[in-house]
């Protein structure tokens, strides 16, 4: 099976982060867990977390912890951030 090369222009892709930023948040929220607690649970900076519920310095290994802390698969979470 041949995988097709998604192409998207610059605001696209902004706006795809912003909505992947929004399931990160929600995600946090949905599990009652404040910025500070899930910064402490990832070792990283409650400004972090902020930065990336922003859609900004979002990573593959971002969204690998995610996927592992909210049980949910990389490709799951990145197709419900773009419904």
């Amino acid at each position: 099976m041949a995988f097709k090369t998604l192409k998207m222009d610059e605001k696209a892709y902004g706006i795809f982060l912003r909505k992947l930023g929004k399931k990160l948040t929600s995600l946090r929220t949905e599990s009652n867990k404040s910025r500070v607690d899930l910064a402490k649970s990832l070792d990283v900076t409650a400004v972090t977390i902020a930065n990336w519920e922003a859609g900004k310095g979002i990573t593959m290994r971002t969204m690998y912890v995610y996927s592992k802390l909210f049980r949910k698969s990389v490709p799951t979470l990145l197709l419900e951030a773009n419904v």
